[in-house]
């Protein structure tokens, strides 16, 4: 009897607890870690969470049931929080798995090559992996790898057996389909070298289909940029001069909160779509928090001399920007010379390949030769210095800081067809040829999408002229019946000054159409520099827009001292 009731009082508790739901869950969780690739202790974490959620249950519902009888109905909506709390694993462990399976295919075009070529010298996938994992040129890759090692150094599994281990565990079909394919031709016995030869094509295939996608997509978010960052204030600009004074708030508040987050937006979108780029380009945290301050210093200091905030915000943006723009251009430049002469390099190795020279004693010969930009020769002549005073390939590429990820990658391949004393002319082929491809791929990309910032260029020019214009008209009407509009405000339609106020034009509403203008151009730079360059550190269309944008604005200013629009091409001398 007392057995019983010990039963149906663990039921009982089971069933308050949810322990059997509580136990469903775990397992669901346990699947997500392993597809996150990262270890983590299920159990304590979810009875942390069975914790906060009891605790914040004494808080949140008393509290939601006082402001909705006090306050608010909506203050009910609090008790989502406990929703939040719950779910908060499993959005977890999946936006971990997600972010997984999206950086490893985006570094898979670049690993399968690397792996194709050092198979063709008699080193596995499995090596492929781990040697990929000492060249740091990608971060996902190298996760895979180290969970290799684990498998194999730790948990007693073959390499195969590792192999296949991570090709179940991933969520990458495309990763998946890689090593189980690779492990089926191992088990068989078939030719590794023309299997990843032809997965490598595949994958260059999808890479190129990769950027013909954001090529489309990015051109759809630059229309949604051009409408709203220069269509939308235009005719915003348009309407309030109907009222100027009665506007000031609104554009205000548009300039100030609702140009950034439409352009926050974008550029949020633009990144998610956007294809990784791997060179090094962009400044560290500590340059960035120095251009921040000398920004707000700069417009500071020019808001305090002129009291005028479309200039301080110009000044804040030009002055930082201008210097980041001539660091991150002489990093870019690097980049450009140095994959200019790559290809002409990789032609030159295979040549002396080809009538049998080493291919260390190639890269020191052609060292030695002053048959290269300054860049690549500067690189080149740093390697083949380390080489030839002793130092492995390996760690003289490693001692060597390229920018360029497809000249690292190139002279890693380099080092280690050396280290292993294999290669061949095809093998330097297959590398020449990819990396040609890919570059034209990549500028294919961005060119298509270069035509596009033109429009952005000229954004400044058509707001200045669009206002300039509207004032001009708007002015002559104030000029023309302003007395007559007075004096019937205050005598037959029995309005009161207020009225004037809201239909006059006003220095404080000039300023704030300016401060329109110059946020649009400058948010509209950024984001087109994003979609261009896939970064915001290149910052030379924002100086340029930046000076254009200040010349048109103060055209505008000769145009609110002019009469009239017309008066003010008087004013201009074509002799």
């Amino acid at each position: 009897m007392k057995k019983n009731s010990k039963n149906t009082l663990q039921r009982i508790v089971s069933q308050i607890t949810f322990h059997n739901t509580w136990n469903t869950i775990i397992e669901d969780i346990n699947s997500d870690v392993i597809f996150s690739g990262k270890p983590l202790d299920t159990i304590k974490l979810l009875n942390q969470i069975r914790k906060y959620m009891i605790i914040s249950a004494f808080v949140i519902f008393p509290l939601s049931i006082f402001m909705f009888v006090y306050v608010s109905p909506i203050f009910i909506a609090t008790n989502l929080i406990w929703i939040l709390i719950f779910a908060y694993p499993k959005i977890q462990q999946s936006q971990l798995s997600q972010t997984r399976k999206k950086k490893v295919e985006e570094e898979l075009p670049y690993f399968v090559i690397f792996a194709s070529v050092m198979q063709s010298v008699g080193v596995s996938l499995y090596d492929s992996f781990q040697i990929f994992k000492e060249t740091m040129i990608f971060t996902a890759v190298k996760n895979e790898a180290q969970l290799l090692k684990r498998n194999v150094e730790y948990f007693g599994l073959s390499q195969m057996e590792a192999l296949e281990e991570l090709g179940r565990t991933h969520k990458s079909n495309l990763l998946k389909n890689l090593i189980l394919g690779y492990t089926s031709i191992w088990r068989s016995g078939g030719d590794l070298s023309l299997y990843l030869e032809t997965r490598a094509e595949e994958f260059f295939t999808h890479l190129k289909q990769r950027y013909q996608v954001y090529t489309n997509n990015v051109s759809t978010v630059i229309e949604a940029l051009v409408t709203l960052l220069i269509i939308l204030p235009i005719l915003i600009m348009v309407v309030s001069f109907v009222l100027p004074g009665g506007s000031i708030e609104q554009v205000g508040l548009l300039a100030s909160v609702g140009l950034p987050l439409f352009a926050i937006i974008m550029g949020v979108i633009i990144s998610s779509i956007q294809p990784a780029s791997f060179n090094s380009v962009g400044l560290d945290q500590k340059l960035l928090s120095i251009l921040f301050g000398v920004g707000m210093v700069s417009g500071l200091g020019i808001y305090l001399i002129y009291h005028e905030v479309w200039l301080s915000i110009l000044t804040g943006f030009l002055i930082p920007c201008s210097i980041s723009a001539i660091l991150t251009g002489r990093h870019i430049n690097e980049i450009v010379k140095l994959e200019r002469d790559l290809p002409n390099f990789l032609r030159d190795i295979t040549e002396y390949k080809k009538i049998g020279y080493d291919v260390l004693l190639a890269i020191i010969n052609l060292s030695k030769d002053n048959t290269y930009n300054s860049a690549f020769a500067k690189k080149l002549g740093e390697v083949g210095m380390l080489l030839d005073n002793g130092i492995s390939p390996t760690e003289s590429v490693k001692a060597t800081n390229f920018r360029s990820h497809f000249t690292k990658m190139s002279f890693y391949l380099l080092a280690y067809i050396a280290e292993f004393g294999g290669g061949n002319p095809k093998n330097l082929e297959t590398i020449n040829a990819f990396i040609t491809n890919a570059k034209n791929t990549v500028k294919e990309g961005t060119s298509a999408i270069s035509a596009l910032a033109i429009i952005v260029f000229a954004a400044p020019v058509i707001m200045v002229f669009t206002a300039g214009m509207i004032q001009s008209i708007t002015g002559s009407i104030d000029s023309n019946l302003g007395p007559t509009i007075k004096d019937a405000s205050t005598s037959s339609l029995g309005l009161n000054s207020n009225f004037i106020n809201m239909v006059t034009i006003t220095p404080e509403f000039i300023s704030v159409i300016k401060t329109l203008i110059v946020t649009s151009s400058v948010l509209g730079a950024f984001v087109i520099t994003k979609a261009i360059d896939f970064t915001f550190y290149n910052t030379w269309r924002v100086v340029v827009i930046g000076i254009i944008t200040l010349v048109s604005t103060l055209y505008l200013d000769s145009l609110t001292n002019t009469t009239n629009f017309d008066s003010a091409f008087k004013n201009l001398s074509f002799k």
